[in-house]
């Protein structure tokens, strides 16, 4: 099965690659796959009770890291994996779905992105949630812990295009985010079934920058 993702960590000694259900870890010296494929199985989706919207929801949709981290998720999944690069073990499900007005039932994760000191979550509606990595975890369930937004990017009142999703977040140099925004325009729909395309580039901030935008925005 063709690899749809890809993280290097230790220092570009391994990268960790999404194949389907699986993450395979390659030794980047001689190429050969290191000791250890982990398999996402239909446990990891049953035990954190992920809202799945789409039969292929045990396929890994998008994959990004930090550290000694490695965070994905799973198509049609609103919740967030996280493993360990050391142990090579799954150590959280991370719940995003405690506030309703960050993500609502339905919603989903297709795109990941580290900034800094935050995550940047791409969803299913267009919108970019940002959470701390650095916050301490508040545990709901075993195994499963509850993530706080600390801030909500959305251009869809903007764009005036109810339907859109983020396919994908990139860094853009040391200050630019660039994100790109699949919108299916209806009419457009009607004709050909065609989607529109749009690359939004934004501030790469951290959580010192929303903290300090969202205090002066209180004034």
């Amino acid at each position: 099965m063709p690899c749809n993702g890809f993280h290097s960590v230790r220092s570009g000694k391994e990268v960790w690659a999404t194949c389907g259900t699986t993450l395979r870890i390659i030794n980047t010296t001689d190429l050969s796959v290191a000791a250890g494929i982990i398999t996402v199985a239909n446990d990891d989706i049953n035990s954190a009770q992920a809202s799945v919207t789409d039969a292929s929801a045990n396929q890994i949709q998008c994959i990004t890291g930090h550290q000694n981290k490695i965070w994905c998720s799973l198509q049609g999944c609103n919740k967030l994996l996280e493993y360990s690069t050391l142990s090579r073990e799954k150590t959280n499900v991370m719940s995003l779905e405690s506030d309703g007005a960050v993500f609502g039932k339905g919603d989903s994760i297709t795109a990941l992105q580290v900034v800094k000191d935050t995550l940047w979550v791409g969803k299913s509606t267009g919108d970019i949630v940002i959470i701390n990595i650095t916050e301490k975890l508040v545990s709901l369930v075993e195994e499963e812990v509850e993530v706080s937004a600390i801030g909500v990017l959305s251009l869809n009142p903007i764009l005036g295009q109810p339907r859109c999703y983020v396919s994908q977040i990139l860094r853009g140099g040391k200050d630019r985010v660039a994100a790109c925004m699949q919108c299916v325009d209806e009419e457009m729909e009607k004709r050909n079934g065609g989607q529109n395309g749009f690359l939004v580039v934004w501030e790469s901030w951290g959580s010192e920058e929303f903290d300090n935008f969202y205090s002066y925005s209180r004034w």
